[in-house]
């Protein structure tokens, strides 16, 4: 997991293709039990310049469903374990 969340920290902005597939493959991670590992790591993914990148919003807002998309899959698993110190 912490490799993974590497990886999108490191993905150039200009790379929308690669960070795009990151978000495919970071989704199908998210359906099987290795989502597990993202648990504690739940407050960087839940900042979009991790997943989205640092660029404008208006250009690249498909990045966006993809990243939301993913994060969709996640949630459900780990809403139970937030606290309100995670807000």
């Amino acid at each position: 997991a912490t490799n993974v969340i590497n990886l999108f920290q490191m993905c150039p902005r200009e790379a929308i293709a690669t960070r795009k597939d990151l978000l495919l493959a970071l989704r199908h991670i998210f359906a099987t039990d290795f989502r597990k590992g993202f648990y504690k790591h739940i407050d960087l993914l839940l900042d979009d310049r991790v997943l989205i990148g640092k660029h404008k919003q208006s250009e690249h807002t498909h990045l966006r469903v993809e990243a939301y998309g993913a994060l969709a899959t996640l949630i459900p698993h780990v809403c139970s374990k937030l606290t309100l110190t995670n807000f």
